[in-house]
């Protein structure tokens, strides 16, 4: 389920309130961790909060190499991902490849194999109880990061932060753990974490493309500004699209075109929603593209996570 920051905070103020029996959360420089990507990096990002935890503060990204406990002119993890030939776009399809990664910054890095809940949980509170942050690949369902564990739910294989666990004493005991990814929090079950990470499915060979997607806030006179240069699959380019135009907050604008301006507007109050536009028209709009090689996600992420 959903949580917070804030009411992670208070059921570590307050445990006896929440009938809490056990909880230890890692933090970071004093916080509780965050986890917010941008683009497909979601192992980047999620390798940088647990560094972080660590007291390590390097930039996921060249764009956050100001950010206050980071090393002037250090190179970014996804810099780093790339010169070693780890991923084309951010993307991390394997375990061992992002403990090369952190081993690239002189981080010390083990990766964990389980093959039940049980085994999870034991290396969960072995980890997390020597101040160790696990990251962890398991299915999920929609970009707010929620596990998708049941058999009738579909999901896509991602990379979250587990930065602690909590028991309670109901008449029966019960045990979560604390994920963030998206620049949300969860707290689930390691069932339903194990059961996820046991759904990833293989990745088969495709072609993403990076387009310019540019945003207004309300009020006629807002101007337009370049809100994120994102990849996507192009397979599914158009979908992906519609829904982020359907899910425009109230009196926002959004659009697409290239570094200049805004050459296609989906959403522009006044005028009603417009999500049509020609193959070639949305072709001519594409930056970049990659292809990027199929990976057995059941071989190299199912029954393994990563102790930072």
């Amino acid at each position: 389920m959903l949580t917070s920051a804030e009411k992670i905070e208070q059921q570590i103020l307050h445990p006896a309130a929440y009938k809490i029996s056990d909880i230890k959360v890692l933090k970071a420089w004093g916080q509780i961790p965050k986890n917010n990507q941008i683009g497909p990096t979601c192992g980047i990002y999620a390798l940088d909060a647990a560094m972080q935890i660590q007291g390590r503060d390097i930039a996921p990204r060249k764009k956050e190499s100001h950010r206050p406990y980071s090393a002037p002119g250090e190179v970014s993890l996804l810099k780093g991902a790339k010169l070693e030939g780890l991923t084309k776009v951010g993307e991390i399809g394997r375990a061992q490849d992002l403990a090369t990664l952190a081993a690239c910054f002189g981080v010390g890095v083990r990766i964990e194999r389980f093959g039940s809940e049980g085994e999870l949980w034991s290396i969960i509170l072995r980890a997390v109880a020597g101040n160790h942050a696990l990251v962890l690949p398991y299915s999920c369902t929609s970009d707010d990061g929620s596990p998708a564990w049941s058999r009738t739910s579909t999901g896509f294989a991602h990379w979250c932060l587990l930065f602690g666990y909590v028991a309670f004493f109901y008449k029966e005991p019960l045990k979560h753990v604390f994920l963030t990814t998206y620049g949300t929090y969860h707290e689930v079950s390691p069932y339903q974490l194990f059961k996820s990470n046991q759904r990833i499915q293989d990745w088969p060979r495709q072609k993403w493309v990076k387009v310019i997607l540019w945003c207004k806030a309300p009020g006629l006179e807002s101007p337009w500004f370049i809100w994120k240069a994102d990849w996507r699959s192009e397979s599914t380019l158009l979908d992906g699209i519609k829904m982020t135009a359907k899910s425009t907050g109230p009196g926002w604008g959004f659009g697409i075109g290239n570094k200049q301006q805004v050459l296609h507007k989906f959403v522009d109050p006044p005028k009603p929603m417009n999500v049509s536009i020609s193959d070639d028209a949305l072709a001519k709009l594409v930056m970049k593209s990659v292809d990027l090689e199929e990976i057995k996600y059941t071989e190299t992420l199912c029954g393994q996570c990563v102790v930072v």
